[in-house]
């Protein structure tokens, strides 16, 4: 079984042999006792039994408290303590559960299946609700000692930004001017600065809203992000 833990969906597939048999999804309320209600339906749409499941795969949004496998304190949803743990072992109580960080399950995940697979170092940013990201370096997974070494959606990347505090509430946070949350109001700072005649035609409109998308997406890193890739 895999499940995917967003800030905006969770998803629930049941694979056999590698080939994904059902895939289900539904809307993160946001709560722990929600979030349990939501995975339960969605294993009930799969026709999963409790006793069917050899094995769970939770890739999920984080902070994660790895000793124990709660999300803690994440930006997104409204509860600062998920026991995701618990409610996965109630829910499939014989089954092996394993956690990470959905970005880092995705860096992995590349690192094993990928185009690249096999590159001894590299790095996977995902840009949703959030910013996350997830590394492999000498062909291990970039942890630190609390588990949340990858979290550069909450690393300082401007710190006179204008747009107003990250849901973290830290300041300049590359989250808070590319997070999918936050695009609108990046938007409206950056459009602050727009200079060029009015708009005539959608075809123009769609030129000028891209490249403001583009600037909340590079501004922050500047040069670095032309230069380096993963």
């Amino acid at each position: 079984m895999a499940v995917d833990i967003g800030a905006t969906w969770v998803r629930m597939a049941l694979v056999r042999d590698g080939v994904i048999e059902g895939l289900k999804r539904e809307r993160n309320p946001g709560t722990e006792e929600g979030l349990a209600r939501v995975l339960s339906s969605l294993a009930r749409e799969l026709a999963v039994g409790r006793g069917e499941v050899g094995s769970v795969g939770v890739a999920s949004i984080g902070p994660l408290d790895l000793q124990k496998g709660y999300i803690v304190g994440s930006p997104n949803i409204k509860s600062h303590i998920i026991r995701l743990s618990t409610l996965l072992k109630r829910l499939f109580p014989r089954s092996r559960v394993a956690i990470a960080n959905d970005a880092v399950a995705a860096a992995w995940g590349e690192y094993l299946l990928g185009v690249r697979a096999g590159t001894p170092d590299l790095g996977y940013i995902t840009m949703s609700t959030g910013v996350g990201g997830g590394f492999v370096v000498g062909g291990r997974l970039l942890l630190g000692s609390r588990g949340n070494a990858h979290e550069v959606g909450h690393m300082v990347v401007d710190m006179w930004w204008e747009g107003g505090r990250c849901g973290c509430g830290g300041v300049g946070h590359w989250e808070a001017i590319a997070g999918g949350r936050w695009i609108p109001r990046t938007s409206q700072v950056l459009a602050r600065g727009w200079r060029g005649r009015r708009l005539g035609s959608i075809g123009r409109l769609w030129r000028v809203e891209w490249g403001v998308l583009r600037r909340c997406l590079t501004r922050p890193l500047g040069a670095t992000i032309s230069r380096y890739t993963w």
